[in-house]
């Protein structure tokens, strides 16, 4: 295996010390080299971007956040939205738990008699940790008795 290594130039490529995709353009690396390319070498966010195959919007972003915050800005952020303001009101969130401990009902119903939509009941219950509600306790069924002759 070595000796096809060396023959067919996968020697030269393989490098241990660092993954494949280490310099690819949309790692951190990869945002550093386009970021250091504009701000630093003065290219155009043009030709930066065609020439590490990324939009000029993202070449643009990049620089902005090299320009404000260096290095550290060039690693990866949550995509978690910063405020959610289509979130269930909390007076809403609060009547789907009470309906649910009182008459035990599921998501459908609650929905239903509330207005909402059930995935939004569900999505409130599953947040809540207020799971499935508990089965009724054992059926209390008449034996079978036999017939007295």
């Amino acid at each position: 295996m070595r000796a096809f290594r060396v023959r067919c130039g996968l020697r030269r490529l393989h490098r241990p010390e660092r993954p494949s995709w280490f310099t690819a353009p949309l790692t951190q690396t990869g945002r550093l080299r386009v970021a250091r390319c504009v701000v630093e070498d003065g290219w155009p966010l043009r030709r930066a971007a065609e020439r590490f195959q990324v939009s000029p919007t993202m070449a643009q972003r990049w620089a902005g956040r090299y320009r404000a915050l260096g290095e550290a800005g060039m690693s990866d952020r949550s995509s978690r939205p910063h405020l959610s303001p289509a979130r269930t009101p909390t007076r809403a969130e609060r009547r789907i738990i009470k309906v649910r401990v009182l008459r035990r009902w599921g998501p459908a119903r609650i929905a239903y008699l509330l207005g909402l939509v059930p995935s939004t009941v569900h999505r409130v219950l599953i947040r809540y940790g207020v799971g499935p509600p508990d089965p009724p306790g054992p059926r209390h069924r008449p034996r079978h008795t036999p017939l007295r002759t």
